[in-house]
């Protein structure tokens, strides 16, 4: 093989891998966002039209084989929902779960799908560098690519990760923002207003049966459509106004927003709640019964309840019971809010052990007591009957149990509670006196409470008690603390024979209200109803769902007929006015008519009128538009790495971002020292008087302005010049620094000199500056040298001097003076030169000191203002002066040459931006015109 050959392969491999490494990387971004776009958008065929044309070509460049035959798409879409959370059967939304589940199955699936692709591109690298499909090894130069290929992969690998990771970063970040501004604008004041609601309606809320007793901070509520129980319909991560159960249906997310429609129970026992348990305007007030086995509490409980409910009826109220729970009430109809009333009534083997009395979660929640105590079971009352007495009692049933005995292991549990959860109210009721009546006619308790419930009465049945051998029980319940009434119940209930005894003296139902802490009264303004019997039930029946429904589109429809008579009795000049102004209400009728429509299927399924809204099995709403949201962070964050670094490049970023990156990154490829560049100081500009250009003689045809660069002429010539050497000067009018001068001559030179003025003295080069030939093309020629000062000075003028010799001809075609300024900001003076311009070019801050206009003999500049110290990136600062031409107006009106300085300072380093012009008169400077009669004409800026 000749050798020429194998650099040729090596190029070839060299191209090839420049093409499949990058074509792989395309391949795994193209890879990546068809995954993610599957996941969060839509499902993607990988052999899709146009797609799959520029996709198979690919693969083969990327040495990842053709595209796989299925036409499957690359992943199932997200909305693998089964059927709501474990924890609760309802969707959360989207931000709160399934936003992270779904991104981590994107990137779990895009992982595996980038290591069968490197896979493949290893196995493809194999085949076309190595060895052929056939079993031939290639050449050596060819399979030198392999290792080159597998040394770059990882690369592409890198690159690509960083910039997924970076498109995670952004999406993530916008995930986080809408997560914050949903949180704080959203479900904050809706779940501050669910916490309001729940705390004015429901605190105080507990199980009305007796089993349970538990306070009921949020119940459980039943979904209408499925039947499911949700323990947490309130502003959360399943929604913030409604919760999507997982058959669909919509339910609202809290009482306050229309929860209160929905069944309900016990979170504790799961028992049903009545309606307006916990759903009350009022605290629920709860009376626990305490008495031992067979001392009649539950007699006590059901002639209570009777007679507060003829009492509340008399004064225009309502106590209602709840057909759920047979221990709740609810007093409505009376002054101030609804009350629920909840008595609860244990079984009198509840208080005979202390262990029973400590597992009555009653107690600990009750707002008052009713400690009912039978007299026949005083230790006192037994001794003092004789054999007959106890023979007439023998029929009524006795408690075995000493009441004081109930009374201390009731008041053992009270005592562990805070003093701000101990009942207050605690009244004290004796029952049997009709069977001590009739035995004992001595010691009758019944006869100190003829008046009624009194502070006598009271006082009287207290005292009979502590008689009666009930002091210790009497003194016990007093040192408890609270108000304590004591009261007879006068009916005594008959085992055997079921009749009750007289009337009671003592009205339990008013005890029974103000043990429970009700205050009753009639509402302002009302009349008191005469208590009438009531009338014969009427069962009335409801109307059904599509009853409701077609009676709405009746009315719907005769609306629109309405509207259309009034319409066409309107006299004609005034039809069209009303014609616009029922337009509004004719769209909002067919808008409802359309909605009913609508909803007509689903109204028809369910008899009580439950419309689910037909999104059985759908995802919740702005889930779509949730997606679309992360794809196109994910997207942009893709698109942000390139976009940011030409962004960089192009010095459009502002300094602070990202660190300082774009500051740190401007100083580095634009230095304040490479910013210095070369100016010529000498060039022509039209319309400028300096610099100034003078000849001791000149040809004619020629003139001492034609060398200086931006001139049109050819050449300066000395061509019959009567002089044995000539002088060519160029005035700058303002000391310039300088350090080098290049001039060009037409054909060879014979004999010249180079010398410039440093104040009123020519001065010649110093010793050391270097001289050399420009001409490249003919060396040793000298039509072309530099002078280059060995180190730079301030001059007003540059002179060339040219010796004649053997009658040559001194023609000069070109001289340039060099000076140094900083391109790092532009200067631009204004048309009257009192105000300069100062633009930074740079992305980052600069510290710019503004030195005044250096301005000839005579002129003057006055300060107009404070110099700006500093210049922002890309921005631009103005310093201004006023301009005050000399008096004698023949000097004004000859003008001359100004120059602007700026110093730039940065990290310890100053370089100075000139500007220099030419002050030219523009008319007559006469005494009414002295401050216009000049303008400014920019020449080395």
């Amino acid at each position: 093989m000749p050798l020429f050959i194998l650099p040729a392969q090596a190029i070839a491999v060299a191209v090839a891998l420049g093409l499949n490494l990058p074509a792989l990387f395309l391949v795994l971004m193209g890879r990546h966002v068809a995954i993610l776009w599957a996941v969060l958008g839509r499902p993607v065929s990988v052999r899709t039209g146009a797609l799959s044309a520029l996709g198979a070509p690919l693969r083969r460049l990327a040495l990842t084989g053709p595209p796989p035959s299925a036409t499957s798409p690359v992943s199932a879409p997200g909305d693998h929902r089964p059927g709501g959370d474990a924890a609760e059967p309802a969707y959360r939304a989207y931000l709160h779960g399934p936003a992270l589940r779904d991104l981590r199955r994107a990137y779990r699936t895009c992982s595996e799908d980038w290591r069968a692709l490197l896979t493949e591109a290893r196995g493809g690298a194999r085949l076309a560098y190595v060895r052929r499909e056939d079993g031939q090894r290639r050449a050596v130069w060819i399979g030198l690519g392999y290792p080159a290929f597998l040394l770059g992969l990882p690369l592409v690998v890198l690159v690509a990760a960083v910039l997924c990771l970076l498109a995670a970063v952004v999406q993530l970040a916008l995930w986080a923002v809408a997560f914050a501004i949903r949180a704080v604008l959203w479900w904050a004041p809706l779940a501050a207003v669910d916490r309001a609601g729940r705390w004015r309606h429901d605190r105080g809320a507990v199980c009305p049966h007796l089993e349970c007793g538990e306070p009921v901070a949020l119940p459980v509520h039943r979904c209408p459509v499925c039947g499911a129980d949700h323990r947490r319909l309130a502003p959360n991560g399943y929604g913030a106004l409604r919760h999507v159960c997982r058959c669909g249906a919509r339910l609202p997310a809290s009482p306050v927003f229309g929860a209160r429609r929905l069944e309900t129970s016990c979170p504790s026992c799961a028992r049903p709640l009545p309606r307006r348990t916990g759903r009350g305007r009022a605290r629920p007030r709860t009376v626990v019964l305490a008495g031992g086995p067979g001392s009649g509490q539950s007699v006590v409980r059901y002639r209570a309840l009777a007679q507060a409910r003829q009492r509340v009826a008399a004064l225009g109220g309502v106590l209602r019971p709840e057909p759920v729970a047979t221990h709740a009430t609810t007093l409505t109809g009376l002054r101030g809010a609804d009350v629920p009333l909840v008595v609860y009534d244990p079984p009198g083997s509840a208080y005979t052990r202390q262990e029973s009395v400590d597992a009555l979660g009653c107690l600990r929640r009750a707002d008052g007591l009713v400690f009912v105590v039978d007299v026949l079971a005083l230790p006192w009352v037994r001794r003092s009957l004789d054999e007959g007495e106890r023979e007439a009692v023998g029929a009524v049933p006795i408690s075995p149990q000493d009441p004081s005995d109930t009374v201390d292991r009731v008041l053992h549990v009270l005592d562990t509670l805070p003093a701000r959860r101990r009942p207050r109210r605690i009244a004290v009721v004796l029952t049997k006196s009709r069977t001590v009546r009739r035995t004992m006619a001595d010691a009758d308790p019944q006869g100190a409470a003829e008046s009624g419930p009194s502070a006598e009465s009271g006082a009287a049945v207290r005292g009979w008690l502590e008689r009666a051998g009930g002091g210790n029980l009497v003194r016990t319940v007093e040192r408890f603390g609270g108000r304590v009434r004591y009261a007879v119940a006068g009916t005594d209930g008959d085992p055997e024979t079921g009749t009750a005894g007289e009337a009671t003296a003592a009205p339990l139902g008013e005890l029974l209200l103000w043990a429970a802490g009700v205050r009753i009264a009639p509402r302002r303004g009302l009349r008191r109803p005469a208590v009438r019997p009531a009338p014969r039930a009427t069962v009335r029946r409801g109307r059904t769902a599509a009853e409701r429904l077609a009676l709405r589109q009746r009315r719907a429809r005769a609306a629109e007929r309405r509207w259309q008579r009034m319409r066409h009795a309107v006299p004609g000049a005034a039809r069209r006015p009303l014609a616009a102004l029922l337009a509004a209400g004719e769209r909002r009728s067919r808008a409802r008519r359309t909605l009913l429509e609508g909803a007509r299927h689903s109204a028809l399924r369910r008899a009580d009128g439950w419309v689910p809204g037909g999104r059985e099995g759908a995802p919740a709403g702005g889930t779509a538009t949730a997606r679309g949201g992360l794809l196109t962070a994910h997207l942009a964050g893709l698109l942000a790495v390139p976009l940011a670094m030409a962004l960089l490049i192009a010095g459009a970023l502002p300094p602070t971002w990202f660190f300082g990156l774009p500051a740190a990154y401007d100083t580095w490829r634009r230095p304040l020292a490479d910013s210095v560049r070369d100016v010529d100081v000498a060039a022509y500009t039209p319309g400028a008087d300096w610099p100034l250009a003078l000849a001791t003689y000149s040809a004619p045809g020629s003139s001492p302005e034609m060398p200086r660069d931006g001139h049109d002429g050819d050449v300066w010539s000395t061509e019959g010049s009567p002089n044995e050497q000539d002088q060519w000067v160029l005035h700058f009018g303002t000391p310039v620094r300088i350090h080098r001068i290049d001039e060009q001559w037409a054909g060879a030179l014979t004999a010249a000199t180079v010398d410039y003025r440093i104040g009123s003295r020519w001065v010649s080069p110093p010793r050391g500056s270097w001289k050399f030939d420009l001409d490249e093309d003919h060396p040793g020629r000298l039509d072309k040298e530099s002078l280059v000062l060995k180190r730079p000075v301030e001059v007003s003028a540059v002179r060339v001097w040219v010796i004649h010799t053997r009658g040559r001809t001194a023609r000069l075609r070109g001289l340039r003076v060099w000076s140094r300024s900083s391109s790092i900001v532009r200067l631009r003076p204004s048309a009257d030169g009192g105000r300069l311009t100062v633009r930074n070019t740079a992305a980052r801050e600069l510290a710019v000191d503004v030195r005044p206009p250096v301005l000839p003999t005579g002129w003057r500049a006055v300060p107009a203002g404070r110099a700006p110290r500093t210049v922002g990136p890309h921005g631009t600062v103005g310093a201004r002066w006023t301009i005050v031409p000399p008096e004698d107006r023949s000097v004004a009106r000859r003008g001359g040459p100004v120059a602007y300085a700026v110093r730039i300072t940065e990290d310890g380093r100053t370089v100075t931006a000139w500007c220099r012009g030419a002050l030219a008169a523009s008319g007559k400077n006469t005494a009414k015109a002295t401050d216009t009669g000049y303008r400014v004409v920019p020449t080395t800026c």
